[in-house]
């Protein structure tokens, strides 16, 4: 009843309702006029008889219909198909209430049949017509032919005549302070080719990329393929630089759904390839709706993602753990503003700390556990190799205990792949966390799962940000050696993949994410120098200056000895990996904190070799000189008691 009163009060309504009385009675008129081209009085007779009935009977099925609660501005399909379902019912009412009242003596069938068709098409004609006037670009045509437009601003080239840049070109149209006049498309699909867009035709592929730049005085570009490879990408940006024609990209449809702007600069995530990540919800939601969350390092690159994405799927609450105020303090007000209805709670605490770390869990009984807090930095931890050991060995301990003895239901291990065959002191402190998280599945009923992956653009630290500050100094670049090679991952995909492979996971498995193809770190110096308009070599000096302790030439993402399979999705393999020893592994991890403890570097590294023989500290290893105060010790003796581990 309030939408009725809310429509009856709108001013706007009652000249719509005045247009379609004029239509009904009009297109009633007409169908006599058809008929008999002259009306003869008997049957002018019979129109004035029935008129205000027709009227009458066709206002309120199209009123019940829905008709009258649109904006006319916005017609669409679906209102076309409502006036053809409400003329069609109206008939037959207005034939019966005709044959009620007057018998339906003297009227000729054709009328109803004409009176049918003519108010289809004045319906539908009345609010296209209106729409055009709202909307003059839909006629593609005659905005291309620039009747609409008196300037037509700069001349836009577009490349990819797809879904995405269909809907930019109708977006530009459709805002006339947008100061772009769109020339014309480029696509590689040759079906493609000599179409139109909304009458923006479509030239031909990337191959004559310069030459329409040059023939049709291109001012700028604009990048319409979400789906690109990264050898496509590189391609259409290196050509563009050529040519030195600005060019913008289109977001993928995630940033879309975030309320980011229709267009943005390209960033070097567009180079690892746009394809969409197909991902299992349901089998997501399974685990995380209406759950108990808890998220270490949830402030850091990876945990924060992990906090934007696991909110999606409507958890009951979830608990921040993180170490630092600023980056729990950002996290905590976003997920407010994005995720409203769900219960976020940041809590500041140390995993080193087992009294902070256990209130939390007992608080809040976490059901999940993601472990996303770590040291990460192989040439920070090559120089801090003691905090390295406590954080990411006895800090994993820590949480992962914790978890068995609450009864968690998953704890999922966030490690990577540098605990390979490692060479840093970084990989072999993961690896040991994914020992003893491997070791410690078969100690309860807490399923503990370990989802490994390689570097992640964008992340706090990692190597684009420290060339794009380079680059924006002037240079020089510095790259370790030309032969390095890294595999990459932007991180929304790499979050979107671990709580996929979370939710496959019985529990001891090491899921690795597919990572692509590894790229040659100075071949991602030169397309950053590149997106930056510089030429590399030329205007940006690249310096290579060695690799540094700990550092290898390129990564892996397998144990030799590991059985690999693949799983029911394309982009996630599984390792079920080597057996381990529990009270061998107990034991080391025992002495290796008494090394802590001392401190006795050389010492704890060998304990670290036993616990795998793969781990070959780097030669270049050194302390400083003197050593730094060590901070106070959170003392984490191992139990072992009727199979059950326990921090004290």
């Amino acid at each position: 009843m309030n939408l009725i009163k809310a429509n009856f009060t709108n001013r706007k309504l009652w000249v719509v309702i005045f247009l379609d009385i004029v239509i009904f009675g009009g297109s009633y008129y007409l169908s006599y006029w058809l008929r008999f081209d002259v009306i003869p009085p008997y049957y002018l007779n019979l129109f004035v008889q029935s008129v205000a009935l027709v009227i009458a009977c066709k206002l309120i099925i199209f009123y019940f219909s829905g008709l009258y609660r649109g904006l006319w501005r916005y017609t669409g399909i679906s209102d076309m198909v409502k006036i053809v379902v409400a003329a069609s019912l109206a008939t037959p009412v207005v034939v019966a209430l005709i044959t009620y009242y007057h018998r339906f003596t003297g009227y000729p069938r054709s009328i109803f049949v004409l009176d049918l068709i003519l108010t289809i098409i004045l319906a539908i004609g009345i609010r296209v017509a209106i729409r055009l006037s709202y909307f003059p670009h839909t006629l593609g045509f005659l905005y291309h032919w620039g009747l609409f437009r008196a300037d037509r601003g700069r001349r836009l080239l577009i490349i990819g005549a797809g879904n995405d840049g269909e809907k930019v070109l109708r977006e530009i149209m459709a805002s006339p302070g947008i100061n772009y006049f769109p020339v014309c498309f480029l696509d590689n699909d040759p079906i493609k080719r000599g179409q139109r867009i909304h009458g923006v035709p479509i030239r031909g592929g990337m191959d004559i990329l310069p030459q329409i730049t040059v023939e049709q005085a291109i001012d700028e570009a604009l990048i319409a393929l979400p789906s690109a490879s990264r050898e496509e990408m590189r391609a259409i940006i290196s050509t563009l630089n050529t040519l030195n024609v600005p060019y913008r990209i289109i977001p993928a449809m995630r940033e879309y759904i975030r309320g980011q702007v229709l267009t943005r600069e390209v960033v070097f995530e567009d180079f690892l390839g746009r394809e969409p990540i197909a991902l299992d919800d349901g089998g997501i939601s399974e685990y995380l709706y209406g759950k108990r969350i808890l998220i270490t390092g949830a402030g850091g690159s990876i945990g924060s993602e992990l906090c934007r994405q696991v909110c999606r799927y409507r958890p009951a609450v979830v608990v921040l753990f993180e170490q630092t105020e600023f980056s729990l303090f950002k996290i905590d007000n976003e997920l407010k503003e994005i995720c409203p209805d769900v219960s976020v709670v940041p809590v500041i605490g140390d995993i080193l700390d087992p009294e902070s770390l256990s209130a939390a869990f007992r608080t809040y009984q976490p059901e999940v556990v993601f472990h996303a807090a770590a040291y990460k930095h192989v040439s920070m931890m090559e120089k801090n190799p003691i905090e390295a050991i406590k954080n990411n060995v006895f800090g994993t301990i820590h949480v992962a205990t914790l978890a068995l003895q609450h009864q968690v239901r998953r704890f999922i291990l966030v490690s990577t792949d540098k605990a390979v065959r490692p060479t840093s002191i970084m990989g072999a402190t993961k690896r040991a966390g994914e020992i003893f998280a491997q070791c410690l599945n078969a100690q309860g009923t807490t399923k503990f799962i370990t989802v490994r992956f390689g570097n992640v653009v964008g992340s706090d630290g990692s190597v684009v940000p420290i060339f794009m500050e380079q680059i924006k100094r002037g240079g020089p670049v510095t790259v370790t050696h030309p032969e390095v090679c890294r595999y990459f991952m932007s991180i929304p995909e790499a979050v979107s993949l671990i709580l996929q492979a979370s939710s496959m996971g019985h529990g001891g498995e090491i899921f690795v994410l597919d990572m692509g193809k590894p790229i040659r770190i100075v071949d991602l110096a030169c397309d950053l120098i590149r997106l930056a308009g510089k030429r590399p070599y030329e205007d940006i000096k690249i310096d290579f200056i060695g690799l540094r302790p700990g550092e290898k030439l390129h990564e892996e993402l397998f144990i030799t000895g590991e059985d690999i399979h693949p799983t029911s999705h394309d982009k996630i393999r599984v390792a079920k990996s080597l057996t381990h020893d529990f009270k061998q592994l107990q034991k080391q991890l025992t002495q290796l904190q008494e090394l802590v403890e001392q401190p006795d570097v050389k010492s704890a590294l060998q304990v670290l070799h036993a616990m795998d023989p793969t781990y070959q500290p780097s030669e270049e290893f050194h302390l400083p000189d003197p050593p730094l105060p060590q901070p106070a010790k959170h003392r984490a003796d191992l139990h072992l008691v009727s199979g059950q581990v326990s921090t004290v």
